[in-house]
């Protein structure tokens, strides 16, 4: 007597064993799966690099330009000379709707090329910088002057002791 597996009815066994399943789905979401984990891998590291040579560029130009942002001591008034030109004396720190501003600064261009002047009249507290003013011209033909423009962003009433000018 002959023992068989018990089947379906009708059905004959297969003589290759179980069908094998087909793994190749799994292949392609995994393949997918790992460039778009390559790829946002990248974009961070890119982003990252980035991010860092900027603050170094940023850290650079501040540790070099330093020595400079404590700018040239000045009382109100006074004359100055700043990178190739000079600050006529006569200027004021005036009060208006927005609070503190120089006003009546002229600049002088000493090169002999036409120069655009930025600087900084800078508001300090026992030597410390406390708030600061951006003035700039337009471009001044050599051995002319121009009154200088002031952004200030300083307070009425800030408490201020002294007075710095500086380019940086």
């Amino acid at each position: 007597m002959s023992y068989q597996q018990p089947g379906y009815p009708g059905a004959a066994p297969s003589p290759y064993g179980a069908p094998k399943k087909d793994n190749t789905l799994w292949w392609v979401l995994g393949g997918i799966g790992a460039v778009v984990l390559l790829c946002c891998c990248g974009v961070l590291g890119f982003f990252g690099f980035a991010a860092y040579q900027a603050d170094q560029a940023i850290e650079s130009y501040s540790s070099s330009s330093s020595s400079g942002s404590a700018g040239t001591p000045v009382t109100e008034g006074q004359a100055v000379t700043i990178s190739d030109g000079s600050i006529a004396s006569g200027w004021e720190i005036t009060s208006n709707a927005l609070g503190l501003e120089p006003s009546g600064i002229e600049v002088t261009n000493t090169t002999s090329t036409a120069q655009t002047y930025f600087f900084y009249v800078n508001f300090t507290q026992g030597g410390t910088e406390v708030e600061d003013a951006l003035c700039t011209t337009s471009s001044v033909q050599p051995g002319e002057s121009a009154t200088a423009s002031c952004l200030s962003t300083v307070p009425e009433g800030t408490d201020y002791d002294g007075l710095t000018i500086s380019t940086s």
